[in-house]
């Protein structure tokens, strides 16, 4: 997978750069905003994008806070992220 994301990377930093969105399943990604089931998050908006483990669920997680509160509507399963690492 490391020699995908060496490959892919540029390609998706050039395409956002050059005004195009990025899709990674549920979300995408774009030069102004990260993107969940189609609604924004400006970038200037998220104080932070965090990746945690729910022990309950057994399911790791992605989510996205601001003030070290939870932002409603983004909270996503890490297995549900096609080339998550890429996404990273």
């Amino acid at each position: 997978q490391e020699g995908h994301v060496g490959h892919a990377l540029p390609l998706a930093l050039r395409a956002v750069r050059g005004g195009e969105t990025v899709t990674f399943g549920q979300l995408a990604v774009s030069n102004d905003a990260l993107i969940h089931d189609g609604r924004e998050w400006p970038w200037g908006g998220i104080g932070s994008v965090e990746v945690t483990y729910d022990g309950p669920t057994r399911m790791t997680r992605l989510t996205l806070s601001r003030n070290g509160k939870l932002l409603a509507g983004c909270d996503v399963a890490v297995v549900k992220i096609p080339n998550f690492r890429l996404f990273l």
